[in-house]
């Protein structure tokens, strides 16, 4: 079963691997996409490290590899996304260490654990070049090494999951509360392994005060220039429980009709009752072993106590700095970490004895697969779903085009992305008009690249040219002549 376990784990993972390339090449580039490639890579690396603006747009660790990227390979799509792309890798390693650490290798739950980590919301971001997906990756990379580290009682690797939670949140700032919490995290192994005597924890807890310090000190100016201009204020704040709760639980759904029928609250309250179990395991398990350390070595402890510092430092952020809470794909991190938290509650079940008992983790499994498959896009992404045809928009006026470029104009939500195309010289028969906030009606340009809804307020003077779904038409000027 070990065997078939392992074996099956990296025919998922590489599959899901093929399919994050596929996205990666017939993806078009979106519009939060292109400020990584087209300005911010223009800066020294120094620069960028330094926010070269105030908009968060700059996902620094990911805006320094994608730098690298277009130096070796140039602005090629495939490119620019690449930092996300291999970091599908280390996501896959280090699911793969924690059902190690958690499950029994040849648990009946393996696989379908393997499953549950993905879903394809946070497998959208691992083909783009945004931080989200990167810092999903190193966080998870961080956390295994928790897991691993508190079981084994390795110094060693517990230091690497603080130093992998300082690149997690270096690779996206909303990761700060992570990194906090892995802080904490870390200076409690010391303390229960070292006991209260002072002179023990001395050494780790200014090991620990000295990183902070330092990573601070890095991360300041970036921060300030964030906060002074109150980029922040574009989030909305409802609450964590709708905001991030709900949020989370409406883009896990991925616009499924048969999980869309399922009330938000059910699917919080299987959040509430894991955490439940997890946390009356860990209190059972405490009391049993009279508080002694061995008890401290359940991964339960750890995944849920990651979960809930993190959560908990949140709260105290949006209480105290008076932030908007995570929602969306800036709070993407706690998928693998209530995975994690989840999976930790499924090493509870005792291993099934009867063939009866062993179809539960197969059923689990095969719902699990079905539902990731039926659910996956090949050729766009859920965040950013409005550019998906711009690709086919430009091979359109391409052959549209007669030997001069055709004048373009879109709708400011797809202008970014076409701007990529055309000044990196992939697009060279258009003539890409700027963008303007509201849809200009004496343009001159020869073809309009608009949602459908727009259509009536360019109707007198624009036809339809093609239909490429029924939300994004291209228009063509009646009057124009090439």
């Amino acid at each position: 079963m070990k065997n078939v376990n392992y074996y099956g784990f990296f025919i998922i993972y590489g599959t899901l691997f093929l399919l994050i390339l596929n996205k990666v090449m017939a993806v078009p580039i979106t519009c939060d996409e292109v400020p990584a490639t087209l300005f911010y890579a223009r800066f020294s690396f120094w620069e960028i490290m330094m926010y070269p603006d105030n908009i968060p747009n700059n996902h620094i660790l990911n805006t320094l590899l994608t730098k690298c990227c277009i130096i070796f390979f140039g602005k090629e799509q495939w490119a620019v996304r690449l930092p996300n792309l291999l970091s599908f890798f280390i996501f896959g390693f280090a699911v793969f260490n924690i059902l190690r650490h958690t499950l029994k290798n040849d648990s009946w739950y393996f696989l379908p654990a393997a499953l549950l980590f993905v879903n394809p919301y946070l497998l959208d971001f691992f083909g783009l070049c945004r931080g989200y997906g990167l810092s999903s990756a190193l966080l998870t990379l961080s956390l295994s090494y928790f897991i691993s580290g508190f079981r084994l009682s390795n110094e060693r690797q517990i230091w690497l999951a603080l130093a992998l939670s300082v690149a997690a949140s270096y690779a996206n700032f909303t990761l700060l509360v992570f990194w906090a919490g892995a802080t904490l995290l870390t200076w409690f192994y010391f303390l229960q392994k070292k006991g209260v005597g002072f002179s023990k924890l001395i050494k780790p807890t200014l090991l620990i005060a000295l990183i902070s310090i330092l990573y601070l000190a890095l991360i300041a100016v970036p921060i300030y220039k964030i906060h002074s201009t109150d980029e922040l204020k574009y989030w909305s704040s409802q609450g964590f429980y709708q905001e991030t709760i709900g949020s989370l639980i409406y883009y896990w759904r991925y616009d499924s009709r048969l999980l869309s029928t399922i009330n938000t609250g059910i699917w919080a309250s299987v959040v509430f009752i894991t955490l439940s179990i997890n946390s009356f395991t860990i209190i059972y398990n405490l009391r049993r072993a009279k508080f002694k350390l061995s008890a401290l070595k359940n991964p339960v402890l750890v995944t849920t106590a990651m979960l809930f510092l993190t959560v908990g430092v949140n709260f105290i952020q949006t209480t105290l700095l008076k932030t908007p809470n995570l929602n969306g794909r800036t709070a993407l991190f706690f998928y693998p970490l209530f995975s994690a938290a989840l999976i930790s509650c499924l090493s509870l079940i005792p291993p099934p004895a009867t063939k009866v008992a062993k179809l539960l983790p197969v059923i689990l499994g095969i719902v699990c697969a079905v539902n990731l498959a039926s659910r996956t896009r090949l050729k766009s992404v859920k965040e950013w779903a409005y550019d998906q045809n711009n690709l086919e928009v430009i091979n359109f006026l391409k052959d549209q085009s007669t030997g001069k470029p055709v004048s373009l104009k879109t709708s400011w939500f797809f202008n970014p992305s076409f701007e990529f195309y055309v000044s990196t010289g992939k697009a060279p028969w258009i003539k890409l008009y700027p963008y303007d906030q509201t849809i200009d009606i004496t343009t001159d340009a020869a073809y309009y690249y608009i949602f459908a809804e727009d259509y009536k307020l360019l109707e007198p003077r624009f036809e339809i040219a093609y239909k490429f779904s029924d939300e994004r038409w291209l228009l063509k000027q009646k009057s124009h002549i090439q």
